[in-house]
């Protein structure tokens, strides 16, 4: 096994019993509602989580997101971070799928570090 980036991995989570590569078909993993990992049968569709590294900022361009998951950071690290740089994200699902937004956290200077969010695919659109 392995993560969707094919790479091995150390960490594992398998629930009781697992994996145990039932009629010998079982190389997918899927998570229980425990929390826990089940290896089961690749040729059911059901959602996916990848981890992968942060769509980073692309200073004065704008970045487009495709993928169902994903996470963003305008790549600073503490408090070093260029000045007057503006980070612009599009996030752009496949079909109609609708996007929830989960901010983990933020550290903004006051009257200088603004975060907007439009519904819709510019700075044209209404702001949330």
């Amino acid at each position: 096994f392995g993560v969707c980036q094919r790479t091995d991995t150390t960490y594992t989570n398998w629930n009781s019993g697992e994996p145990n590569d039932r009629g010998g078909a079982e190389d997918c993993t899927e998570m229980l509602s425990s929390g826990k990992w089940n290896d089961q049968t690749c040729t059911d569709k059901i959602p996916y989580m990848c981890s992968r590294p942060a769509e980073q900022c692309h200073p004065n361009s704008v970045t487009r997101l495709y993928a169902m998951t994903g996470y963003i950071s305008d790549g600073a690290t503490g408090s070093n971070y260029v000045d007057d740089l503006t980070c612009t994200w599009v996030i752009d699902p496949p079909g109609d799928a609708k996007v929830l937004l989960t901010i983990d956290f933020f550290a903004t200077e006051e009257d200088y570090d603004f975060v907007r969010i439009f519904d819709g695919p510019d700075r044209n659109s209404p702001e949330i």
